[in-house]
């Protein structure tokens, strides 16, 4: 449920400080755009999986003497994660969280996509439906977000445009 609703509260979070800003177009899009990325809820999900990991998991594997750790396998995932936070972090430092949230639509599609044709894994009527909207929703929002980029492009050329010609009078 959470998952599902963290592009809206990213877009909040995002008004609330002044890095997006309100519209009611952008709201609606967020309503029909309900595919979001589990990313935004990793820190909470690791808090409340380590605890029953301390004590359910964790004495189980401290008792098997038949574990092995593959310590080069675990450090190669560990820096595949790392790098992949790093990109995350440079794309959302460049961008927007909530560009980042659209971003992991396209991942959810690749993946599924990869899914049904490496392994054939089924998908519905429903869910081919579902993913549609979700593009749909997808595509309303970057043209919604390249028209208002290029409104403000527009009025910051306006805008210079009055102060040279300001200038250009003020000196003859």
């Amino acid at each position: 449920m959470l998952k599902a609703s963290m592009p809206m509260v990213v877009y909040v979070v995002g008004i609330m400080f002044a890095t997006e800003k309100f519209t009611l177009f952008t709201v609606l899009n967020m309503i029909m755009n309900p595919i979001s990325s589990l990313y935004h809820i990793a820190p909470c999900c690791f808090v409340f999986l380590a605890l029953p990991f301390t004590y359910i998991e964790l004495p189980k594997m401290m008792r098997d003497p038949t574990l092995r750790v593959n310590v080069p396998l675990l450090l190669v995932s560990a820096s595949g994660a790392f790098a992949l936070n790093m990109a995350v972090f440079l794309l959302i430092g460049k961008t927007s969280a909530l560009t980042m949230n659209v971003a992991g639509v396209v991942k959810d599609w690749l993946l599924i996509l990869l899914s049904v044709v490496l392994y054939g894994s089924p998908v519905t009527t429903t869910q081919l439906m579902g993913y549609g909207l979700a593009f749909a929703g997808v595509c309303v929002y970057n043209y919604q977000k390249i028209q208002s980029l290029k409104q403000q492009n527009s009025k910051v050329v306006d805008t210079s445009d009055k102060v040279e010609g300001g200038q250009n009078k003020a000196n003859n």
